[in-house]
């Protein structure tokens, strides 16, 4: 993971910080279903994230993985496969 992230260009990461949160919420905000996915021991991602994308997308629902961090699909890899698969077969 480490790797991939580092790939990303110079510009991206410089840019990624001054995303302004009206691109974002009309991003979230889009009438599409949306699969959330947190993991409640994330040091990177606030809880409020989550919040906030539900507060914008009727259609979007919560997945929170209570002994993940930053990386559910990762951490639990079985139960991400086994939820997505879920979410785009409903």
């Amino acid at each position: 993971m480490l790797t991939y992230n580092a790939m990303a260009s110079r510009a991206l990461q410089l840019g990624y910080g001054r995303i302004g949160s009206d691109g974002v919420d009309q991003a979230w905000g889009l009438p599409r279903r949306m699969l959330v996915v947190a993991g409640a021991k994330d040091g990177i991602v606030r809880p409020q994230m989550a919040t906030r994308m539900l507060a914008l997308n009727k259609n979007a629902r919560l997945s929170t993985f209570e002994n993940a961090g930053h990386a559910p699909h990762v951490e639990d890899a079985a139960r991400f496969n086994r939820e997505l698969v879920q979410f785009l077969a409903s």
